[in-house]
Formats: structure tokens, sequence, C-alpha cells
């Protein structure tokens, strides 16, 4: 196995809190009334985030990093067809709501190309 980035490792501690407390919460909401069967429930319910045989997936915490931005705008992106232009122009409008009014990718912004390839933005 691959050691862990410097970003994993800063969230350990999260993620396994995570963990322990999906894993305590259920275990008190469904009270299992005998101590083999919550302590079996609770063996398999706190393994790691991301075991094949976890609770919980691998967390993604990728969007609270700033980006690598592109030499490329997200005009050029439309205009190469690799975005719509209605895409586009609503990523460009900015929310009503006051929480989200900085997540807007104005046209000549630069943006993450090597996301955008993967599929997320």
């Amino acid at each position: 196995m691959p050691p862990a980035s410097p970003s994993a490792r800063f969230f350990e501690p999260l993620v396994r809190d995570l963990v322990e407390r999906s894993a305590s919460s259920l275990l008190g909401i469904y009270g299992p009334r005998t101590d083999s069967l919550r302590t079996f429930l609770s063996q398999v319910l706190q393994k790691p985030a991301g075991h094949p045989d976890s609770f919980l997936a691998d967390p993604v915490f990728e969007a609270i990093f700033d980006w690598e931005t592109a030499d490329v705008t997200m005009s050029d992106l439309a205009e190469r067809d690799f975005l719509t232009e209605a895409l586009v122009a609503a990523m460009g409008t900015e929310a009503d709501d006051e929480r989200l009014k900085e997540y807007v990718f104005p046209r000549s912004g630069n943006r993450s190309l090597t996301n955008m390839r993967r599929g997320s933005t």
C-alpha cells in the first residue's frame, strides 16, 4: 500500500471520528440487546472508511483545496464543445444565496482542466 499523502494524514483524525461516531449512533439508535450482537456490530461498523467491508466509503475532501488552473477559460471550453454554452452561462451566474456566491465560474476565469476532464468540477 502506498504511503498516505500529507492531505490524507491531515484528515485521519476526522475520518476516524466519523467512523466511530456513526457506529456509536447506529448502535445507540437500534440498541441491540445482546452483548455478543452489539460487539459484533461494533466491530463491523468501525472498520476503516474505504475498507471493502466498511460501513463508510472513502471520504472526498478535494473541494476544500485550491485547484490548479489551466490556460483555458470557460469560454474556450464552450467554443471547443467541451462544455455547452448553457452550462457555462449557468456556472457564471451568481446565486441569490449569500453562502453560494463564491461558487461562480466566470467565462474569462481559468479553471482546472484536469478536473473537468475527469468529470469533477
